[in-house]
Parts: structure tokens; C-alpha cells; sequence
């Protein structure tokens, strides 16, 4: 059944209990870094004519409408629903978790909530595969490094799937306590097989689309790139084998990790999401006019001070005998400055604050030299006189050989992180006339109906909704922006 909402044709069609009811209203959000939701409300009908049925009702018919949901649930059946608006073409596909009642004396209206079937991932169990009588104890997952990856979520993906052909081809001979309990993990496995090409539907588009990665690491070489494989590999296992919480949190974990962040399924953009890099948070705005009807701008207080430096900082790199053959009264470290990078390198001479943050873990202080040049500069002993010019020489190729391959990625994270933080503060709240072209995950110069900038802004969320019966209410879309600036300023560099 379909009634006019501002012009609109709005069809719920798919769940159980939709047959005898007219729609009151939907409310549909996307929001970055979470699973899409909607919410949508009918009540019953009289005849054909649409009118509502006023009646009164007793809790008791409707306690056991619940109970019919409980077992539903319960059986494991995914009550399948979509909803579709009609002229604009759009549709929001999804499950009903649970149903939305409200009782009154003589009238009661019931809905539903709708996730989103991308949900299904939280079913995935991954701690399984950390189970020592599944895991190949002789290759372990050293064969993973052996091959370049330049993205955490195709890492991910190779990972996982080595640990399905360990559990394959070692479980079948694995002992455990007693026969049901090694049921029940096969169950668990078979279950994951089932979800899989869900998560590695979103692993591979968000490879694709530039997720958790930074631009420095294409500048590797294989050699140091395999070494900080390593360390990569050993920060996922310590996130996917050990969580307690759903397998999508998992995902942000390493998102929040990687800076990036996860874009929500939206019809016609992706079908399970993915994930893209901070960068995409502060840089590449497409332009869009907007019929707004409100809006509302939050921005820092005048007293508080601007984010001035991003300082990045960890422990001093040292270097071991074995790095660097050289004696060691004339150089066995490399300095004692924790700092590793700062963005902007110059800022303006304002009274502000410094920002520091920690080393990643995942990143190393320092990664070995591949060449024989340092090693080979180290050996030759200089004299008393050319002693201070030979360590400053030494030094300097210690710097580049050892330091080097991974400046760039730390002074990315810095410049990253500045633009994020510098602007985190200002925010842009908007409505207008329902509008589906707008995705969260983009950045957007929005201008006003007379082609003028109003401000750029990171869509962060989307909530479309209508409310009423027939075209006696409304129908809007609310927008929130993130990191906005406005009309033409640019942040300091």
C-alpha cells in the first residue's frame, strides 16, 4: 500500500505485517563509521480507502504480534524489507530488528526498525583461527610478507584467508575436549565462510578506493616494505584475533588505526560500504547547490586556542652493532630527539597550541638499511682530526638509509592529522527539500541558489524522513558537515 507524502510514493513492501497498513512516515540515517538505519511507522486501515482504523485495542493481541516477532528472531529468519520513494528513485534495503508499537485508548499505530544487511558481519567470529591446533605452526603467516601490499584492508583480506585453508585443511585432525565442543566450532567456521564475501566485498573496495593506506609507502622498497609488513600483520592479529565485540568494530578499529574511516552502503554508491582515508576528510570537494530551508553553524569560541603543531614523537631510533658497524666512539646511536615530524613545518608566529601524538604502533622507530652503504662508510676509521666531518657523514647516511623509508609516512600522518583536528571544531547543520544526491563520506563546496560559496564541509551524516498522512506534513533532508570552512579560507600551512 502507497500513500502521497509531499508528491512522494512511498512503498514498504517485503515485511511481514505490511498487508491492511498506510504509512505515516519513514526516517532513513547514514551516518560515517556506522551500519544504515531506518525507521519507518504505520497503522492500520479501513477498506481501501486508506483511512485509519479507530478502534480500541487491547495490549493483549498485540503482546502476542511480539511474541511472533520473538520467535522469528529467535529461528534465525531475517525478515527482508525495502523501501521505496517514488518519483526520486530511491531505495533502502534492509532486515527488521525489531518492530515499533505505540497503544493509546483508542488508537495504536506499529512500525519498524530496519538495519541494513551488512549487518550480518557481526556474526563473524574470527577468534577461532587464533586457536593454536588451527594455525600452521611451521609457515605461520610468514609467507604473507613476501608479497608487497600497499593497503591494510588487502592485508586483511590475504590474512584471513590463509588462517580458512589452516582451519581447512588442520581441524579435521585438531583435538579437543570433547565432540561438541569441536562441533561447535566448525559451526562457527562454516558460518564465517557463509559471511565472508560480504567482509572481503568491503575489503576489496575499500583497497580499491584508497582506505588505510599512505601515499609514502608506494616509495618503499621491497625489502624495507616486507619488514614493515611485519609489524602491520602483527597490529591486525592483535586486533582481529582478540576482539569482544562485533566483527564491524573490529573493521573501525583498524580504520581508526590506519586513519580512515568507513563510508555507510548507500543504494547505488556501494552495496556493503568501505573505507576511505582521512585525506578525503579535508581535501577534493565536489561543488552542490542546495534549496535550504535552515541551518545552523557551530565554531570554536574565540578563547580557545587554534591547534598551532602537530608534533609527532616516539622513542629515540638507536641503532644496534649489527645495524651499523662502527665503533662505538664514534657513533652507535642516532641522537636522543623523540621527535620524528611536525606539521606545518612553519607555522604562523600565533599564540596557539601543540598537538603531540604518539608513534603508531604498527610503525618501527627505525627500519634496517637494505644497502651495504652504511655499513661500508662505518668501517673506515677516521682520525682524531677528520673525526667530527666522518660522523656528521655518517650520520647523515645513518639518517637516510635507516630513518629515511619511513619519515614521509610519519610527516603524512602529521599533515593528516592537523587538517582533521585544526577543523574538527566547525560544524554546519542543515535541512532542506528531500534530496537524495548528497553522499556522507565526500567532501562538498556548497553553494547558495545564487552560485555563491558558502562553505566546504565533510558530510558526516545523512537523515532523510516525511512525516503525515497523505501531503499534510513534510518531507526533508538533514545534513551534517564536519571540518567545515567558509566561502574561500585555508588553513595555515
Amino acid at each position: 500500500m502507497s500513500i502521497e507524502i509531499l508528491g512522494l510514493d512511498v512503498k514498504v513492501s517485503g515485511a511481514s505485517g505490511v498487508a491492511n497498513k498506510a504509512i505515516d512516515g519513514f526516517k532513513i540515517v547514514y551516518t560515517i563509521g556506522d551500519i544504515p538505519k531506518a525507521v519507518v511507522s504505520l497503522h492500520d486501515v479501513k477498506g481501501n480507502d486508506g483511512a485509519p482504523e479507530v478502534r480500541r485495542v487491547f495490549v493483549g493481541a498485540e503482546a502476542e504480534k511480539l511474541k511472533l516477532f520473538q520467535e522469528n528472531a529467535f529461528s534465525g529468519q531475517a525478515s527482508e524489507t525495502s523501501i521505496t520513494i517514488d518519483p526520486l528513485d530511491f531505495t533502502f534495503k534492509g532486515n527488521i530488528v525489531g518492530p515499533n508499537i505505540s497503544i493509546l485508548s483508542n488508537y495504536y499505530s506499529n512500525g519498524a526498525t530496519v538495519v541494513h544487511p551488512v549487518e550480518v558481519i557481526n556474526s563473524y567470529t574470527p577468534h577461532i583461527y587464533a586457536l593454536a591446533n588451527v594455525i600452521n605452526r611451521d609457515s605461520g603467516d610468514e609467507s604473507l610478507l613476501s608479497a608487497p601490499r600497499n593497503n591494510v584492508f588487502s592485508m586483511i583480506a590475504a590474512l584471513m584467508e590463509k588462517r580458512h585453508k589452516d582451519f581447512d585443511i588442520l581441524f579435521p585432525n585438531a583435538q579437543f575436549a570433547d565432540a561438541t565442543s569441536k562441533e561447535n566450532i566448525q559451526q562457527l567456521h562454516n558460518r564465517n565462510i557463509e559471511i565472508w564475501p560480504t567482509i572481503n566485498k568491503i575489503l576489496s573496495d575499500s583497497a580499491s578506493k584508497g582506505g588505510a593506506t599512505y601515499a609514502a609507502l608506494d616509495e618503499l622498497p621491497p625489502e624495507q616494505l616486507k619488514i614493515l609488513n611485519g609489524y602491520i600483520f602483527n597490529a591486525l592479529k592483535s586486533i582481529l584475533f582478540n576482539i569482544t565485540e562485533p566483527f564491524f568494530y573490529a573493521l573501525i578499529s583498524v580504520g581508526d588505526m590506519f586513519q580512515s574511516f568507513y563510508v555507510p552502503p548507500i543504494e547505488g554508491d556501494s552495496e556493503f560500504g568501505y573505507f576511505k582515508s582521512n585525506r578525503d576528510k579535508v581535501e577534493n570537494a565536489s561543488s552542490a547547490t542546495l534549496n535550504i530551508t535552515n541551518l545552523s553553524a557551530t565554531c570554536n569560541k574565540m578563547d580557545n586556542l587554534p591547534i598551532q603543531q602537530v608534533i609527532v614523537s616516539g622513542p629515540a631510533p638507536r641503532l644496534t652493532r649489527t645495524e651499523i658497524d662502527i665503533d662505538k666512539n664514534v657513533y652507535d646511536f642516532l641522537g636522543d630527539n623523540p621527535t620524528y615530524a611536525r606539521y606545518p613545518k612553519n607555522p604562523p608566529k600565533i599564540n596557539g597550541n601543540n598537538l603531540q601524538i604518539a608513534l603508531p604502533s604498527w610503525i618501527p622507530a627505525t627500519i634496517a638499511p637494505v644497502s651495504q652503504k652504511v655499513k661500508g662508510e662505518a668501517s673506515k676509521k677516521p682520525n682524531l682530526y677528520k673525526k667530527r666531518e666522518a660522523e656528521e657523514g655518517i650520520r647523515e647516511t645513518v639518517k637516510n638509509e635507516v630513518i629515511g623509508p619511513i619519515q614521509k609516512i610519519i610527516e603524512e600522518l602529521a599533515s593528516t592529522t592537523y587538517k582533521n583536528v585544526a577543523l574538527a571544531s566547525y560544524i554546519v547543520q542543515l535541512s532542506c527539500l528531500l534530496d537524495f544526491s548528497l553522499l556522507v563520506g565526500r567532501r562538498y563546496e556548497i553553494l547558495d541558489e545564487d552560485g555563491s560559496i558558502l562553505f566546504s564541509g565533510f558530510l558526516q551524516s545523512v537523515e532523510h524522513s516525511a512525516s503525515g498522512i497523505s501531503s499534510s506534513l513534510s518531507a526533508a533532508t538533514r545534513l551534517t558537515f564536519y571540518a567545515v570552512t567558509f566561502t574561500n579560507f585555508k588553513l595555515p600551512e
